[in-house]
């Protein structure tokens, strides 16, 4: 089929990343027009951070960005995203699963120490109704492969597999609670991939529902 060969291994259509799992994020660098990474330069081990265009884009919306804060902008655009996740509250074992984490792993993760720097635990993320959603503030290239994080990670695993946690970024977790869904309500979610919204709306929908309301969708 349509294949390709990298080294001794094949592949898909899907591109295999460097051993540290990061590859060049620059818009457009390094790609033919083919869609093939340009592997003149042998690096893949770095994520470029910057684009001349995205920057000018930005700084040319009038009023967008207040004067002074553009480094700051910045910054915070680049910082890794935190490994954010919520509890479906439709699951049997979710009271379970709040408690576990409230009491074994928060405590048992809070203050470790990586590469001279301290982390605190996971912890609810203040605005996430029951303390259902969580944050961890780890990468989640950390929190694969730095062993301390382990136990954790397979724990993650094992219940996002058994439908229990959703892994979803905490921004993707709003618009559930602005839309104010109802059972009654019909949502179309024009943004549907993967589904982590579409899921928590429909858990917030059976929440809301009576006895006598079938939810379907």
């Amino acid at each position: 089929g349509n294949k390709r060969r990298f080294g001794n291994k094949k592949f898909g259509n899907k591109r295999r990343r460097g051993d540290n799992d990061t590859v060049a994020a620059e818009a457009g660098a390094g790609a033919s027009s083919s869609g093939e990474w340009d592997r003149s330069n042998g690096d893949f081990g770095k994520w470029i951070l910057e684009n001349a265009a995205f920057e000018t884009f930005y700084q040319n919306q009038p009023g967008l960005i207040p004067d002074g804060e553009w480094d700051a902008f910045l910054a915070a655009l680049r910082r890794q995203l935190p490994t954010a996740f919520r509890v479906n509250e439709s699951a049997p074992s979710a009271e379970h699963i709040r408690e576990r984490l409230t009491t074994y792993f928060r405590p048992r993760l809070d203050g470790l120490e990586i590469e001279g720097e301290k982390y605190p635990g996971p912890a609810p993320i203040p605005w996430y109704p029951g303390q259902m959603g969580w944050q961890l503030p780890v990468w989640k290239g950390t929190l694969r492969k730095n062993p301390a994080f382990r136990e954790f990670h397979e724990f993650l695993k094992t219940e996002t597999a058994l439908g229990t946690i959703s892994r979803q970024e905490a921004v993707s977790m709003l618009p559930a609670f602005f839309l104010k869904v109802e059972s009654p309500h019909r949502v179309l979610d024009t943004w549907a991939a993967p589904g982590s919204k579409t899921a928590q709306l429909l858990e917030v929908m059976d929440q809301n529902r009576t006895q006598s309301e079938e939810l379907t969708g």
